[in-house]
């Protein structure tokens, strides 16, 4: 029963709140709510009051210093979990200070243990003599856990303004199952990161416990460890089969749809077509970033786009080949044009993994009936540049038909098209800053040299970058689009804008016009956006090329033949 409350404005604002409660027989004045609790049952509509009788779950116990007292600690009882049971009901009993009855309780304690409890946490206690995952809690420092690696990182470095350092991360899941993340820091990743392979048991020990940041962090756990050189980790050698190899809970696909963004899901399901792998280079850092765009469907009819970046988009085509059946733990739910899936730091992937029992089951279904039953796509096509699905393709004529260019952002479309023409006039490139990441224009200077306004530097050559102007042709249509340098090099079969102002600078006609010749008429499964804007007062649809691979003739043949099973 709350016998009284008492408040402390805060500078920030907020209030402190230190409760006094009694079980009827005793009270302590020293009961403190913590986060959760103050944002539940302090403020608002759940605000607990006086006299109300209320159920703690959750509680930890704290020994601090007492400052009237110095040499005296006083232990706080904070309840980081509570519910309410019955509102405002009279004083039960007579209570007493508790603390004349606890200052017995721990000699006691102290002559028969030789030393005091600090720090305990009272929640749900695992079997055994390991600590569950789910009973640690900030303010408890002493734990040991026994858990298996089911994931591990590569190891990531930096080096930047503040220093070095380097960072794993690895899913640890318990006999309980439940799962956590733990990040090992500096030190600690060169004397666990060979120690905790995928798959291995261990005990755990002398971590902390934070916060998850759920941006980072697929896991379904709002906490996270940190471990460091000075950690305890013993590999236990025999495995009694107690902790599963890995934790799904898998939910359908159709469940997308209404799934907050950012969620993190686990998902089984077929991997019904694939694009190749692709590249591009990110405007933050300037490292090249490789991704991969695949259809993934299941049994509640619905089909959904899912992006694998890294290492896990460049395994070979074969990977993705034959319609696998794609096991995903820690998937990120997005949204472009459509709801969407990517992986992530710290997502696991298997193919055709029968070690999870749910793979059987998908593998019937798809060769009995799913390969031929019709699918509700989540992800519209083109999703921002996220790749050429062979359902979601749109002829070029579609441009004008459908209007496209004309809503606020760009319209996306994928086709398959052939280069007719590429301008070469003198308009299909420019000279710009040669430093990496800055691509701005650079002028040409009396004395020879090259001035980037952008950053007032003046350099000895500038670096041409592709502008290319050229014409698609599909079976529908033609159009004028515009090619930027990345897309540009693969139009032009890897020859630079620089080798070609090299060649005409040595008059070189027949070299120069060679290059051109041989870029033309080559097919390409392209990604185009379109956007309108006004150009000397009138309005006018502008195409971009975004993205164009060669055609993947076993690819495209295959894609032919699903797309012609649905019309059987």
């Amino acid at each position: 029963q709350i016998l009284k409350i008492v408040s402390t404005p805060l500078p920030t604002g907020q209030n402190r709140y230190r409760l006094i409660v009694s079980d009827g027989k005793n009270y302590i004045n020293t009961f403190m709510p913590g986060k959760a609790v103050m944002e539940t049952m302090m403020t608002g509509d759940g605000k607990v009051e006086k006299n109300d009788i209320v159920r703690v779950t959750e509680y930890a116990l704290k020994e601090v210093n007492d400052k009237k007292t110095p040499g005296k600690t006083t232990r706080l009882v904070l309840a980081t979990r509570m519910e309410p049971v019955q509102q405002m009901v009279e004083r039960i009993g007579n209570p007493t200070d508790i603390t004349k009855d606890q200052t017995a309780i721990r000699k006691r304690q102290v002559a028969n243990n030789g030393s005091s409890s600090s720090g305990a946490v009272v929640k749900k206690q695992s079997s055994g003599a390991y600590d569950a995952i789910s009973s640690l809690n900030p303010y408890r420092n002493r734990w040991t856990i026994k858990a298996r690696v089911t994931n591990r990182s590569d190891i990531k470095k930096w080096n930047n303004a503040r220093g070095e350092g380097q960072l794993f991360t690895v899913d640890l899941l318990d006999a309980e199952g439940t799962e956590i993340r733990a990040k090992f820091w500096k030190e600690a990743v060169d004397l666990f990161y060979e120690m905790l392979s995928p798959g291995t048991i261990a005990t755990f020990s002398g971590g902390k416990l934070g916060q998850a940041n759920a941006r980072f962090n697929t896991l379904k756990n709002e906490y996270e460890l940190s471990f460091d050189r000075s950690a305890s980790i013993n590999p236990i050698s025999e495995d009694d089969n107690t902790i599963k190899a890995m934790h799904f809970d898998f939910i359908k696909l159709a469940d997308i749809e209404n799934m907050e963004l950012q969620s993190n899901v686990d998902i089984i399901g077929v991997v019904k077509d694939f694009q190749p792998v692709t590249s591009l280079t990110a405007k933050s850092s300037g490292r090249e970033l490789f991704k991969r765009d695949l259809t993934v469907v299941d049994d509640s009819g619905v089909a959904v786009r899912l992006t694998l970046w890294g290492a896990e988009a460049q395994k070979d085509d074969a990977t993705f080949g034959d319609n696998p059946v794609l096991v995903m733990k820690g998937a990120r739910v997005g949204e472009f044009q459509g709801k969407n899936l990517s992986s992530g730091f710290g997502s696991t992937i298997l193919y055709n993994d029968t070690s999870v029992p749910e793979v059987a089951g998908v593998q019937t279904w798809w060769k009995t009936k799913g390969s031929t039953a019709p699918t509700k796509s989540l992800s519209s096509s083109g999703g921002g540049g996220g790749g050429n699905r062979f359902n979601d393709r749109k002829g070029i004529s579609s441009i004008k038909h459908e209007n496209l260019g004309y809503s606020e952002k760009p319209d996306w479309l994928n086709t398959k098209a052939t280069v007719t023409f590429i301008r070469h006039d003198g308009t299909y490139c420019y000279a710009a800053c040669p430093e990496e990441g800055n691509n701005k224009k650079v002028i040409e200077q009396s004395d020879g040299s090259w001035l980037c306004e952008a950053n007032g530097k003046t350099y000895d050559h500038p670096e041409w970058r592709y502008v290319l102007s050229l014409v698609l042709n599909d079976h529908t249509g033609s159009t004028f689009v515009t090619a930027f340098n990345d897309v540009a090099l693969d139009i032009m079969q890897g020859v630079t804008a620089g080798e070609l102002k090299q060649l005409q600078e040595a008059n070189d006609t027949a070299g120069f016009e060679a290059k051109f010749s041989k870029a033309v008429f080559q097919e390409r499964v392209v990604t185009l956006s379109a956007k309108a804007d006004t150009y000397k007062d009138e309005m006018q649809v502008r195409v971009t090329l975004r993205r164009a691979h060669p055609v993947d003739f076993v690819v495209e043949s295959q894609n032919i033949i699903n797309a012609l099973k649905e019309f059987a």
